[in-house]
């Protein structure tokens, strides 16, 4: 059981959103959603996403892909992955807010 689960059987009728990923669907989640009776907001397939961070770690992992260097220890992804981030244009961030 994660803590996702455990934090939702601790709730009195929880609703839970979630994003309609493929993963979200498969069996064992959707007999425990069942199961405990969780109430699942409505939420269009394919719906835009809205969590403006995922497309930040998007451009992030893009630069930091492009290194034909392989990273060897936790330090030096930290360190790259830092130095990805801050070559990501303040401007695209906003239009992610705007």
């Amino acid at each position: 059981m994660t803590c996702g689960s455990i934090f939702l059987l601790a709730l009195q009728n929880p609703t839970f959103h979630q994003d309609n990923a493929q993963p979200h669907f498969v069996g064992i989640v959707r007999n425990f959603l069942d199961t405990e009776n969780v109430q699942l907001l409505s939420w269009p397939a394919h719906s835009l996403d809205l969590l403006s961070i995922e497309n930040v770690w998007s451009m992030v992992a893009e630069r930091h892909g492009s290194s034909p260097k392989t990273v060897t220890t936790l330090d030096e992804l930290w360190n790259r992955v830092k130095a990805a981030l801050a070559f990501v244009p303040v401007h695209a961030i906003q239009s992610l807010f705007d």
